[in-house]
C-alpha cells in the first residue's frame, strides 16, 4: 500500500516536473524566438542606421566642402574688405581734401563775386564816362577847336600889272590862312582888280623871275574878297602875292587886306 502511494507520488512529481519542464521549454522557445525577432529587428535598424549614418557622413562631407568653400570665400572677402576699407579711407581722405578745396573755392568765389560787382559798378561808371567822352570826341571831330591869330593887316599899293608880296610864317600845323581884301584904284574913275596867290619859297622865287604858272592856292582877279580859307599848310615860310590888273588903263591899286592863320587844336 505504501509502495503504491509512493509510486503514485513519484508519478505525480514526475508529471509535474515534466509539465514544468515542458512549460519552461516552451517559455524559453518563445523567448528565443522573441530574441531572434528582436535581433533581426535590431539588425534591420542597424542597417538602416548605418545607411543613415553613411548618408549623414556624405552630407557632412558635402557640408564640410561647402564650409571649406565658404571659409575660402570668407578669406577672399576679408581680403577684399580690407582693400575696400583701404579704398574707403583713401576716398574719405580725398573727400576731406575736396571739401577743403570746395570751401576755399567758395570763399574765392564770394570774393570774386564781390570784386565782380565792384568792377561792374566801375564798368558802368566807365561806360558813362566813355559815352560822355565819345560824345565830346564826336563833337570835337565834327567841329574841332581852333585858334585864330591875325598875322598881318594894312594897305598895300600894287603897281599896274605888278605884284606885291607879304611874307609870313606858319609855326603850328595843321593850319590854314584866312584872307580878306578890298582893291581900290588910285583913280576912282577906273576900278582896279587884283588876283591873290599863296606861295611856297620855291614858288615865290619862280614868281620873282616872272613865272606865274605854279602856286599852292589862288583867288581869281577881284575887286574884293570877303572871306577865303586856304588849304591846310605845313610849318615854315609862306608868301601872299597880290597881282594887279586894270584892263582900262595903267593905274596902280591900293589893297586893304587882313591875313590870319587858324590852327586846329589837338584834343
Amino acid at each position: 500500500m505504501a509502495t503504491s502511494l509512493s509510486y503514485k507520488l513519484f508519478v505525480i512529481i514526475l508529471l509535474a516536473v515534466t509539465i514544468g519542464a515542458s512549460a519552461t521549454a516552451a517559455y524559453y522557445y518563445q523567448q528565443q524566438n522573441l530574441k531572434i525577432s528582436q535581433a533581426s529587428d535590431l539588425n534591420t535598424q542597424t542597417t538602416t542606421l548605418q545607411n543613415e549614418i553613411s548618408s549623414l557622413n556624405k552630407q557632412m562631407d558635402s557640408l564640410n566642402a561647402q564650409i571649406a568653400q565658404e571659409q575660402a570665400l570668407n578669406t577672399q572677402l576679408g581680403v577684399n574688405n580690407s582693400h575696400m576699407l583701404t579704398q574707403i579711407q583713401q576716398l574719405q581722405s580725398q573727400i576731406t581734401q575736396l571739401q577743403s578745396q570746395l570751401t576755399l573755392l567758395q570763399a574765392q568765389d564770394s570774393q570774386l563775386n564781390t570784386q565782380l560787382q565792384l568792377m561792374q559798378a566801375q564798368l558802368t561808371n566807365l561806360t558813362g564816362q566813355v559815352a560822355t567822352l565819345t560824345s565830346k570826341i564826336t563833337a570835337l571831330t565834327s567841329h574841332p577847336p581852333t585858334n585864330t591869330t591875325q598875322i598881318a593887316s594894312g594897305t598895300l599899293m600894287v603897281a599896274f600889272n605888278g605884284i606885291s608880296y607879304i611874307p609870313f610864317t606858319i609855326t603850328t600845323a595843321p593850319s590854314y590862312v584866312n584872307v580878306t581884301f578890298t582893291a581900290a584904284s588910285t583913280d576912282s574913275y577906273y576900278p582896279a582888280s587884283v588876283a591873290l596867290y599863296l606861295l611856297t619859297p620855291n614858288q615865290y622865287t619862280q614868281f620873282t623871275r616872272g613865272n606865274y604858272t605854279s602856286s599852292t592856292w589862288s583867288i581869281p582877279y577881284s575887286t574884293s574878297l570877303a572871306y577865303s580859307r586856304s588849304p591846310t599848310l605845313t610849318t615854315g615860310q609862306w608868301y601872299i602875292a597880290f597881282q594887279e590888273q586894270d584892263p582900262n588903263g595903267g593905274y596902280p591899286a591900293n589893297v586893304a587886306y587882313a591875313i590870319s592863320t587858324t590852327t586846329t587844336l589837338t584834343v
